[in-house]
């Protein structure tokens, strides 16, 4: 895990910490704990809380969202795996064979990706 992302965990059990504190406690360089959240801050993954710490739930929020979203989407297509593989058992046309085995293939890269 690089320090990015050690601030970013950090700062989601502990939004209202200072930076110096964080850094202390990260082991860290305060400079380098002031540049990752100023970036993302700049980048819409964080927010200065009121009390100077900084609020990531939005970014980590986003994260847990598209997350579900990909968790949902393998399992439809697992879902169409398994009925194309129950077609190819059935079938006997080797163009039509070929044709289902390509869409299997293509919902497996989609699943690994």
């Amino acid at each position: 895990m690089n320090n990015a992302e050690r601030i970013r965990e950090f700062y989601r059990d502990n939004p209202e910490v200072s930076r110096a504190e964080a850094a202390k406690q990260l082991g860290i360089k305060e400079t380098t704990a002031r540049a990752v959240v100023s970036k993302d801050v700049k980048a819409g993954r964080a927010i200065y809380t009121e009390t100077g710490g900084v609020d990531y739930s939005h970014y980590f929020n986003t994260n847990m969202a598209k997350k579900d979203l990909m968790d949902s989407k393998n399992s439809i297509r697992w879902e169409l795996i398994d009925h194309l593989m129950n077609a190819v058992r059935k079938e006997t046309d080797g163009d039509k064979l070929s044709k289902l085995s390509d869409k299997v293939d293509k919902l497996l890269k989609e699943i690994t990706e």
